[in-house]
């Protein structure tokens, strides 16, 4: 994987996991509104983030697990 799209990989998974630290529970459009970000790219950073342990859905809804808030916050 080239060292520039991990980079921005990791920013993508960043700017998620700081909108549901401050939105709590936030479906994947209103994370792209938030973010800015595309819904592609918000739907690939919610399936790494959940593979990590970081993000759980139930529905449309994503949120922090406490991996999360303990690791990453």
């Amino acid at each position: 994987m080239n060292v520039s799209i991990a980079q921005q990989n990791e920013r993508i998974d960043n700017r998620i996991l700081n909108a549901l630290r401050i939105e709590d529970r936030l479906s994947r459009v209103a994370l792209a509104k938030k973010t800015g970000l595309d819904l592609e790219d918000v739907k690939i950073s919610i399936q790494r983030l959940k593979k990590q342990g970081y993000v759980e859905t139930r529905g449309s809804a994503c949120f922090l697990t406490e991996l999360a808030e303990d690791v990453c916050f």
